[in-house]
């Protein structure tokens, strides 16, 4: 079993899972329904391998690999978020950015801190849209 960030584990104890602006879903399990959200988490990690064996993930690769990466969001619009596990320690863990139009990137805070960025106008938009979120954006809790 894998440890997950500090920042992770206060936000999915705070809240349930929940989309913001109708357009980013954050992956929080909820009690219950622990078995659908690691089947979601595995479809997510299937695709990704499927890319990563077409050469089409710029060299990211599914966890459980050396460094792969572990599903943790994804947008609407086709943007998928997830953990870059390099370092041994979670809260060190890079957050990488697939864009729909095959930007990939990495914000090299957690989850919050990303989530603050994007909210706050100040992320690096790298192929992510531009008209969201918009300013006071509604979230919406997932039940």
């Amino acid at each position: 079993m894998v440890d997950l960030p500090t920042d992770y584990k206060i936000l999915a104890e705070a809240y349930p899972p929940f989309v913001v602006d109708e357009f980013l879903n954050i992956y929080i399990p909820m009690i219950g329904m622990e078995k659908e959200f690691c089947d979601g988490l595995l479809e997510d990690l299937d695709v990704l391998a499927d890319l990563a064996d077409c050469g089409e993930s710029h060299g990211y690769v599914p966890y459980p690999s050396e460094g792969g990466l572990i599903p943790i969001a994804a947008t609407y619009s086709g943007d998928q978020f997830y953990w870059r596990t390099a370092a041994s320690e979670p809260d060190l863990w890079p957050i990488v950015i697939s864009g729909a139009n095959d930007d990939w990137w990495e914000f090299p805070g957690g989850v919050v801190s990303f989530l603050a960025s994007w909210l706050g106008g100040t992320l690096e938009r790298r192929g992510l849209p531009s008209g969201v979120p918009r300013a006071k954006p509604p979230v919406r809790l997932i039940e």
